[in-house]
């Protein structure tokens, strides 16, 4: 008996760390492993899709950087080609993982690994995730409520008459297309015409 209830893709993500002809043992041990799994590469993958390669990067390549990354990138293609066998194509992903986590936490700078390495990874790492294995994000943000969390910081500001807070708030969300309504009772907004 599971104690808890999962959600889809981390069972899917559970599923896929094995070989399809391999038995599965479902219990709660393996299925909270493959959860924390799931939101690591999700996360990830997250943080990859805002990474952009700099402009005019002058470039000191790490040789040594680069072959490990193109090797993991086809070493993902000859797992898949290996009789399908997701289980060592993760981690191979969670690999690349790293890499990307180094270029987030600054451990490794843009310019040790050329503009090709690093499109190949990002590309390598979303599409084996993403349209490959199926492995996606279930948790939307939700825009209504950041705007409305947003609108209860204004009004908050407004009442404290921290005016300086109320005139940034108001000046970002116009940047953003909305006008912050201060009504009677309420505090509502609109599209920027």
């Amino acid at each position: 008996m599971l104690d808890r209830g999962y959600s889809p893709m981390s069972i899917r993500f559970f599923m896929l760390q094995s070989h399809y002809a391999s038995t599965l043992d479902f219990s709660n041990e393996a299925l909270n492993g493959s959860l924390k799994g799931y939101i690591k590469l999700a996360n990830g993958i997250r943080i990859l899709k805002e990474m952009v390669y700099p402009e005019n990067e002058i470039c000191n390549v790490d040789t040594a950087l680069v072959a490990q990354v193109n090797k993991m990138c086809d070493d993902c293609h000859h797992a898949m080609n290996d009789d399908f066998n997701t289980a060592i194509t993760i981690g191979h992903l969670f690999n690349l993982l790293k890499k990307v986590n180094s270029l987030y936490a600054k451990q490794i700078t843009f310019a040790a690994m050329d503009q090709v390495t690093f499109d190949r990874m990002k590309t390598t790492l979303i599409s084996f995730t993403e349209d490959i294995l199926g492995i996606k994000p279930e948790t939307h943000i939700n825009g209504k409520n950041l705007l409305n969390i947003l609108l209860e910081d204004y009004a908050e500001a407004k009442a404290t008459k921290d005016y300086k807070k109320v005139d940034v708030l108001r000046q970002r969300l116009k940047q953003e297309g909305i006008i912050i309504k201060d009504m009677k009772d309420f505090v509502g907004w609109a599209y920027n015409e």
